[in-house]
């Protein structure tokens, strides 16, 4: 059975410990994908220590794992300090809700985090499509 994809989720995010990555686990195992499989969705390379993210699906527990990175009901361009364990982590997180129509970008830097969501008309118009 096919499936329309309501959530996408791109990003890489460098400076992710052993240890957050198994703090992260729990979410993306409640993600529901529209592959077979969500092996290919997160991709840790221990080495490395980063998270790639490429996954379109039905559902991601997106309120919760903000939480976990210390985003309780974040303002829209706000910045705020992570959670300890994630203080090392950089990079972007894109998190595209099609049903909502609007983009959720989270910018890692510096041991905070950015906030901002904007329609996706928005973005559109802005790159010229």
């Amino acid at each position: 059975m096919q499936h329309n994809t309501l959530i996408k989720i791109y990003g890489l995010l460098s400076g992710v410990s052993e240890k957050a990555f198994e703090r992260l686990k729990p979410f993306i195992s409640e993600a529901i994908s529209t592959e077979e499989s969500l092996d290919n969705s997160f991709t840790y390379n221990k080495n490395k220590q980063e998270l790639n993210c490429s996954f379109e699906g039905l559902y991601f527990p997106f309120e919760d794992f903000l939480q976990e990175l210390n985003l309780t009901n974040p303002k829209n361009k706000n910045s705020y300090p992570l959670n300890n364990i994630f203080q090392d982590v950089e990079g972007r997180l894109d998190y595209i809700d099609i049903e909502n129509w609007n983009l959720t970008r989270l910018i890692f830097q510096n041991h905070t985090i950015q906030y901002s969501t904007t329609p996706l008309n928005n973005i559109l118009a802005y790159s010229g499509h």
